[in-house]
């Protein structure tokens, strides 16, 4: 499908849009001036998962630097059949909203035992910047003294989230997402040309698309277009709007609002953006207030695993949409003013 010549095909590799970071660790483990500690960095959907996989079945691969991963190596068998006992992946458990302790000592101790082929110990921790303060301090005492041959490598999708004291100790990676066309073509390689027109949803991360894709995102946008605007007109009232919206998926529904809000804020300021529904289009906006609930969108996205209420939130962000609009709101709705937004 997308597999690029010169990579076993058997084994992971690097995304198109991957290749510079590639080459950048490649150099540094011929060297073998390989950190100790790596932090990969970017939104979701960019596939800093699959770029773990390579480089963990890099690091493992028994035969020389120039050649890994090889596909043949005792290594690299173990690694495709899932049982190679020098690589442990951790990340958030099913239901779980925070990394917790426990995974991480499990974690600590992992990378203190010794090899058990003389090579790489290598730990994978998927959401590292859902770590928890105390999870946080113990990695970071391994950090500042890490065992001999040992790899951790960090994925964060908000890497703000983790402390500056990690961070530091960690060499950076960061992803960005493709170009259109690349995206566009990289999707198309994989029969998932449907998801083409959710790139923009997702800020052309493309695996994201195809996330988007499988959760039916296209006819959920249908749907909140016109709740939004039955909000912004008053036809539609915040309680029905939050009864048709699946409060179980609250992070579709902020990347949804934040690209309807951006869509129409550029509508309003250069005119003509062919990517804002019919629907929205002629809203009497008001640009400052749009900002400062722009911005509340961006806050309430980057904590949205932290809402111990789904449907107060949904309820919230309904609210102060409709309170943009004098039009929609009700009688005794006061409008938000900028502390009142924050």
């Amino acid at each position: 499908m997308d597999h690029p010549a010169g990579f076993p095909l058997n084994m992971p590799h690097p995304l198109p849009w991957q290749t510079d970071q590639a080459e950048r660790l490649r150099r540094a483990h011929t060297a073998s001036r390989l950190p100790h500690a790596i932090l990969l960095s970017g939104v979701a959907g960019l596939g800093k998962r699959r770029f773990c996989d390579w480089l963990a079945a890099r690091l493992l691969c028994e035969a020389a630097a120039e050649r890994a991963p090889c596909g043949e190596c005792r290594g690299c068998r173990l690694l495709a059949g899932g049982s190679h006992p020098d690589l442990l992946r951790v990340g958030l458990e099913e239901g779980k909203r925070q990394l917790g302790i426990d995974a991480v000592r499990g974690l600590i101790g992992f990378v203190r035992l010794s090899s058990q082929y003389a090579g790489y110990r290598v730990a994978l921790v998927h959401q590292a910047d859902h770590m928890n303060r105390s999870s946080a301090n113990s990695l970071l005492k391994t950090l500042e003294e890490p065992p001999a041959n040992a790899v951790l490598v960090l994925v964060a999708d908000q890497p703000a989230r983790l402390p500056a004291t990690i961070r530091s100790r960690c060499q950076q990676v960061a992803f960005a997402a493709p170009t259109p066309r690349q995206a566009k073509d990289w999707l198309q390689a994989q029969e998932a040309s449907a998801a083409e027109s959710l790139l923009p949803l997702c800020g052309f991360a493309p695996l994201a698309a195809i996330d988007l894709l499988q959760r039916d995102a296209a006819s959920l946008q249908d749907r909140l277009t016109g709740q939004l605007a039955g909000l912004a007109s008053g036809e539609l009232t915040v309680h029905a709007a939050a009864d048709a919206w699946p409060s179980d998926d609250l992070a579709l529904m902020l990347d949804l609002l934040i690209v309807n809000c951006q869509r129409l804020l550029r509508d309003a300021t250069i005119g003509g953006i062919p990517e804002l529904d019919h629907a929205l289009r002629g809203l009497p906006l008001e640009p400052d207030a749009s900002y400062g609930y722009l911005d509340y969108l961006y806050r309430t996205r980057a904590l949205n695993d932290r809402a111990l209420q789904p449907r107060l939130l949904v309820e919230d962000l309904l609210i102060r949409w409709q309170a943009l609009f004098p039009e929609g709101r009700p009688p005794d709705s006061p409008k938000l003013g900028r502390t009142q937004r924050q």
